[in-house]
């Protein structure tokens, strides 16, 4: 089984949970010892020049976004993929080009985008049975309830360098709720926060959003209008409020991370983040919203009244109490012992594939 991964991002250097699922899924394909995975992506992950590198034992290639459609096509017709996965930047050549050179292709869809092209794909993934609903209401075709593949080795902290202290957000920006966590920091002056920068594969060097990358990944999610850049939400002047660096041993910041809140002020699909911090054994609190309904319900707090801060302080306050607190951490452990597999989904996303293939080769 050869499965081509096409997207304008890629993990590690992304920090986002998209991309760290799948290449976490590539790893996973690569280790197989009936499948082989290639990944193309834009050549800034690759050395800023176009190449072959290799992460983890993954074989990248980087080509020019301007001239991605050539290159994907080049790419496909060498390696000859039996399937096309891809979601995000670059989902729409990737199923165009699967279309003309007759290969299945599945799209993962991280993102409810509004004009999101979801009838051109063979088949559609999602990790929520949220967007699976929302896609079958959508186009009428079946979505798969496919949940993300996370390396719990790389994000669980190990018990004795756990150092408890933070509630932590990741990526405040302002849909994310980075708002609301700015004004539960102000309310809680004498409590710790901790904030974790994010999207960076939509930022240049010095920081600033890249709008060209931007729009890219507007135009493949089918959008026409542009010039959108994410609202960032000023966090200074906070005497209780600590930055930290975001890297790839996220299990570091998990170390000193009490609670985790994903204040979310849209539909997110899943907030990766709170399946790690429930594998740490650390408190969720999230937003009724979106897909985070799927999972922080089961092991998690749902705020209701997500928009209201003081809604969260009163949450925040009553994890204060020990044993509430110690029932939290023990169920999202209890949530992720019992309900999350790995080797569910790798073999969920295999059975896909080679229903594809068998399908595929029937047709033809």
């Amino acid at each position: 089984m050869k499965v081509l991964y096409i997207c304008g991002t890629y993990a590690p250097g992304a920090f986002a949970g998209s991309e760290l699922s799948a290449h976490e899924l590539m790893v996973m394909l690569n280790n197989e010892s009936s499948a082989s995975a290639l990944v193309v992506t834009d050549e800034k992950y690759t050395g800023g020049m176009p190449g072959k590198i290799e992460l983890d034992g993954v074989p990248v290639l980087g080509v020019s976004h301007d001239r991605r459609k050539q290159a994907i096509r080049e790419i496909i017709e060498t390696f000859g993929p039996d399937v096309i996965l891809t979601q995000l930047m670059w989902s729409d050549v990737a199923v165009q080009c699967g279309k003309q050179l007759n290969i299945p292709t599945v799209l993962r869809i991280p993102s409810m985008a509004g004009n999101l092209d979801i009838e051109s794909p063979t088949a559609l993934v999602a990790n929520s049975r949220f967007v699976c609903d929302w896609a079958h209401k959508k186009s009428g075709r079946t979505c798969h309830f496919i949940t993300s593949v996370i390396n719990l080795e790389r994000v669980v902290a190990p018990k004795s360098l756990r150092r408890p202290r933070y509630i932590t957000m990741f990526n405040p920006l302002r849909n994310k709720g980075g708002h609301i966590f700015r004004e539960i920091s102000k309310a809680m002056p004498a409590t710790e926060f901790a904030f974790v920068p994010g999207w960076h594969s939509l930022k240049n060097a010095d920081g600033t959003w890249n709008k060209k990358v931007i729009d890219a990944g507007l135009e493949s999610q089918g959008a026409t209008h542009f010039g959108w850049t994410p609202e960032e939400v000023d966090l200074s002047g906070l005497d209780n409020v600590k930055e930290l660096e975001p890297r790839d041993s996220v299990a570091d910041i998990f170390a000193e991370t009490r609670i985790l809140l994903v204040p979310s002020q849209y539909k997110e699909t899943l907030a990766r983040v709170s399946i790690e911090a429930m594998a740490n054994g650390i408190p969720v609190l999230g937003s009724e919203v979106g897909g985070l309904q799927d999972h922080v319900r089961k092991a998690g707090v749902l705020v209701k009244d997500y928009a209201n801060p003081l809604a969260w302080v009163r949450e925040i306050e009553r994890l204060d109490d020990p044993n509430i607190y110690a029932h939290f951490c023990e169920k999202g452990l209890k949530y992720i012992r019992e309900e999350f597999s790995n080797e569910e989904t790798f073999n969920k996303f295999m059975s896909l594939f080679e229903d594809l293939v068998r399908t595929h080769n029937v047709s033809d």
